[in-house]
């Protein structure tokens, strides 16, 4: 019996060996000097998924590999200077742990740095993937470099944590509460604190609410009328520490009377005043309205306007407005509105309008839609004329150009009540621009040139001349021709016009036309002991000749022909009227 137990622990042992063996072997040709039973967790850290940079320059990106919770990957650690060192810049944090992971287990250190400026390192460290706490480092930066001695090599994971947050927010202060109708209001001041989460409510000392809120405001439901509850509030941050409750706030839920009407505008009318208000949003049905503190009518929810009629004008009165709901209950009365009912002009006029011309100013408006009947047209303040309701035009003649004159408008009613004036509109009637000369022409002749242009239609009184841009002379309207001598020919000349009205305004100048005099074409010279060439030949000459004096020869035969037919014709004509 003791051999055959003898044997069975050989046998286990020998298979625990041989599996110890057999894992040994597997990771060790998987890249890994030493056994891992299990990897290390590094989540939850501040590089979570951060790409980092690496070599001596800190510009080249390393990619994710060294901080994705994988031991798999990794990013190469080597002695030259590219590869040296990894860095990870972050928003600024108070660092209370680290792991760092190599492929050999061999050391590395890490630096910290805040705002580029160097707070700490650790020292080179077994980069095992152990957790190493540090002593609450605040950084935005962290630098991990290799050890020189271990050659190359590879950092497979390094991740930083955050010293825990166990400090509780501030109290919430001021807890105010309103009873409602079987509920109770809370309302408290904000906690000032960065990493709130939100808050806690509770009654009697039970919290109400499960998941925090973020108001600042609470109305808790479902309570009973006439019986008081204890309210207190606290506070909870983003680490979910929570603060003390509040002091406690003591509450009794009522039926109450629907709230004081709010809002409530009268305005004074003619022997009336109109009343309107804010409709209230609760059970409210019906409005009652008083008179000098004495109940006068009753109007139906949700009406919220009502006109009080047969007052006298120049009496002062005073109103004020409750609420009721289905069960009688009626609110306090809204605080009273003092009217004065008086008799009212029309409304002023609006929208006047002002245009300019020569001379004078187009003036509209737009109609009122009360009881006017005239409005009245004033001249820098002082009443010029009138139109009958609902003209809204009228033009001012008479003006006079360069002058500011002010406008304004009132309206009156049948009883006689006129407004006050409209806003004054100012404007300044001018005379119309000067309309530049058209339609230049110029013909050029021996030592002068003769211009010629289109009358203008406006009020143009004289065009002026420029030859080469220079003043030259002035022609009246409507002379539109006009001849300059002097000039040189073969020289170019350039023209150009400005119109002028009687007030002296002259218009721009017209395009300019271009043109150069030019004499008769000259005769060519005989040189002398020459002959003069006048373009024709001999032949030219005899050619010529004979059909000259064949014409001649034709004349003296006609003339022959008629002296001897002539009489005969004359005896035949005398005698058949004999």
């Amino acid at each position: 019996m003791k051999n055959d137990l003898n044997i069975g622990w050989k046998v286990r042992n020998r298979v625990l060996l041989i599996a110890l063996t057999a894992l040994f072997f597997t990771s060790f040709f998987n890249g890994g000097a030493s056994l891992v039973w299990a990897a290390t967790d590094y989540s939850g850290g501040i590089l979570d998924g951060m790409s980092g940079l690496r070599g001596g320059s800190g510009n080249i990106n390393s990619g994710t590999a060294a901080t994705d919770n994988n031991e798999e990957t990794s990013t190469y650690f080597g002695n030259d200077a590219n590869y040296s060192n990894h860095s990870y810049s972050f928003s600024t944090k108070t660092i209370s742990s680290l792991r760092v992971k190599t492929n050999t287990g061999c050391s590395a250190r890490i630096e910290f740095r805040l705002n580029g400026a160097f707070v700490g390192d650790t020292g080179y460290i077994a980069a095992t993937g152990a957790l190493v706490p540090v002593n609450n480092i605040t950084a935005n930066r962290i630098i991990v470099f290799n050890l020189n001695t271990c050659g190359s090599y590879y950092l497979q994971e390094v991740n930083i944590y955050e010293a825990p947050d166990t400090a509780p927010p501030a109290v919430p202060y001021g807890l105010n509460s309103v009873a409602g109708d079987g509920s109770v209001t809370l309302t408290w001041s904000p906690v000032g604190d960065s990493d709130l989460k939100g808050y806690y409510v509770y009654k009697d000392s039970v919290k109400l609410n499960a998941t925090p809120i973020t108001s600042t405001s609470y109305t808790v439901t479902g309570l009973a009328n006439g019986v008081a509850y204890n309210f207190q509030v606290s506070s909870v941050d983003i680490k979910n520490n929570e603060s003390a409750l509040s002091p406690v706030k003591t509450e009794t839920p009522v039926s109450p009377p629907p709230p004081v009407p709010s809002g409530l505008e009268v305005t004074a009318g003619d022997k009336q005043a109109y009343l309107n208000w804010t409709a209230n949003t609760d059970d409210t049905t019906k409005y009652h309205i008083y008179k000098n503190g004495v109940y006068l009518q009753t109007v139906t929810h949700p009406n919220t306007y009502y006109t009080a009629t047969g007052l006298t004008n120049g009496t002062t009165y005073s109103f004020s407005i409750t609420a009721m709901d289905a069960y009688g209950k009626e609110s306090e009365k809204s605080a009273p509105v003092m009217v004065t009912p008086v008799e009212i002009p029309p409304t002023v006029p609006s929208g006047l309008t002002v245009t300019a011309g020569d001379g004078q100013a187009a003036l509209t408006w737009l109609a009122n839609t009360d009881d006017t009947t005239i409005y009245h047209i004033y001249l820098n303040g002082i009443y010029l004329n009138s139109v009958s309701h609902p003209t809204t035009s009228y033009t001012v003649t008479g003006l006079t150009n360069g002058t500011t004159y002010s406008f304004s408008i009132s309206a009156e009613d049948e009883d006689g009540s006129e407004s006050v004036k409209s806003e004054a509109v100012t404007v300044i009637p001018t005379e119309p621009l000067t309309q530049k000369p058209t339609g230049l022409k110029a013909i050029a002749g021996d030592g002068q040139v003769t211009l010629s242009w289109t009358a203008n239609t406006d009020k143009t009184t004289k065009y002026h001349i420029y030859k080469n841009g220079v003043y030259l002379t002035t022609v009246t309207h409507p002379t539109t021709t006009y001849t300059v001598t002097g000039l040189s020919n073969g020289m170019q000349y350039s023209f150009t016009l400005k119109a002028e009205f009687a007030s002296g305004q002259s218009s721009e100048a017209s395009g300019a036309v271009n043109v150069t005099p030019a004499g008769p074409a000259p005769v060519t010279g005989i040189p002398a002991g020459g002959s003069a060439n006048f373009g024709f030949s001999a032949a030219d000459i005899f050619t010529n000749s004979v059909e000259i004096f064949g014409f001649l020869a034709a004349f003296v035969l006609l003339g022959i022909v008629f002296n001897q037919v002539a009489p005969k014709v004359f005896d035949l004509v005398r005698n058949s009227f004999k």
